[in-house]
């Protein structure tokens, strides 16, 4: 499988886009304004979630997080179609898209609500230590996230989520035998946790098993049957019948890998 069609998959699918130097590049910015807020399933605001923005267009984005009354802001962005990622340790990460109205339109808040991670108590150090594996594998430094993430879940075995992210890890080093294993972890504790699914998808076709990966976005796609982005990808491949060639669909799906 070529780069240019791995990264389409990476980021078209997981939950996960690497920052790096392509928060070097503003290739982003206009005119546009757009604020949204983050809830509990209370109702209740959270604080210090993780906001990644990524404009499809020019393939480049940025990161911020959310205040003590759960707001984060956009300012000076292009107008367009967005996808937006949202992750806090304990929380569910959760993944959308939106258009963006550009210079003198009004942009609807956009609010979300993040589930609690059923059974999983979330400590301060846990909390600090989570986003210090974010902030590794930001960086690239992925065997040191890897062993953050680790020390994570020798004190909170059921913390699936965690899982996932060490599985993030190893599929960047293209160890994919240890992602798998990460992965298949994530889900024998939880077997209804999309993301996993969709991670497991993406390995698949990328180490050339076509077959297990239509399987996993099939079970994906049946835990999230909303899920217009895993919707369009499949009906793109089915239609082919093979993988969708990215160069047919560029601009309606940005992606970009950098490390």
């Amino acid at each position: 499988m070529n780069e240019k069609r791995f990264r389409f998959l990476l980021v078209l699918l997981t939950t996960t886009f690497l920052l790096g130097a392509f928060l070097l590049s503003q290739d982003w910015t206009g005119q546009g304004r757009q604020v949204g807020y983050v809830y509990d399933e209370e109702g209740n605001p959270l604080e210090g979630v993780t906001v990644k923005l990524f404009f499809t267009k020019t393939q480049t984005g940025f990161e911020t997080t959310t205040d003590d009354k759960g707001k984060w802001a956009a300012m000076g962005v292009k107008g367009g179609l967005w996808y937006i990622d949202f992750d806090l340790a304990g929380y569910k990460p959760k993944k959308i898209s939106t258009t963006i109205l550009d210079y003198r339109q009004i942009n609807k808040p956009i609010e979300v609500t993040l589930e609690k991670v059923e059974g999983l108590v979330v400590t301060d150090d846990m909390k600090e230590e989570y986003r210090k594996g974010i902030d590794l594998f930001n960086e690239g430094k992925f065997e040191e996230s890897i062993a953050v993430y680790s020390g994570i879940v020798e004190k909170f075995p059921d913390a699936y989520i965690v899982y996932l992210n060490i599985g993030h890890s190893y599929f960047q080093l293209e160890n994919y035998e240890e992602a798998e294993t990460w992965l298949n972890r994530a889900v024998e504790i939880r077997p209804d946790f999309l993301f996993a699914h969709m991670n497991r998808a993406v390995l698949y076709l990328m180490s050339d098993r076509p077959d297990e990966g239509w399987e996993a976005l099939k079970q994906a796609r049946r835990l999230d049957p909303e899920n217009e982005r895993l919707a369009a990808f499949m009906n793109r491949w089915n239609e082919a019948g093979e993988l969708p060639d990215i160069a047919a669909i560029e601009g309606t799906y940005g992606t970009r890998r950098t490390n």
